[in-house]
């Protein structure tokens, strides 16, 4: 849970160690083992989605939408988003803002 609540701040691996009773190898290895991926992909992962939240309940620029969700350099959030969903942050807007509730 501690991810979750701080995807958007400069967390890392460092900082988790402190956190629980493991080295940072056998930390790695056992968050990928319980959750099928590495920590940064974790991390990532909860940044996207949230990223992709805001797009389609917020009218900020795309700037502000990366920062918030916790990406340091928003120069290649475009294209961390497509890689991540297949489609840029406009098109995903296009494509899924009138499916979304007010």
């Amino acid at each position: 849970n501690y991810i979750e609540d701080n995807f958007n701040t400069d967390i890392n691996i460092e900082e988790l160690t402190e956190l629980v009773p493991l080295s940072r190898r056998n930390l790695e290895v056992k968050f990928k083992e319980e959750m099928g991926t590495t920590i940064y992909q974790f991390i990532l992962s909860c940044r996207i989605d949230y990223f992709a939240h805001l797009l389609l309940t917020t009218d900020r620029t795309l700037y502000d939408m990366a920062l918030e969700a916790g990406f340091n350099d928003c120069k290649n959030i475009s294209r961390i988003f497509k890689k991540h969903r297949g489609c840029t942050p406009v098109e995903f807007q296009k494509k899924y803002s009138n499916n979304f509730p007010p």
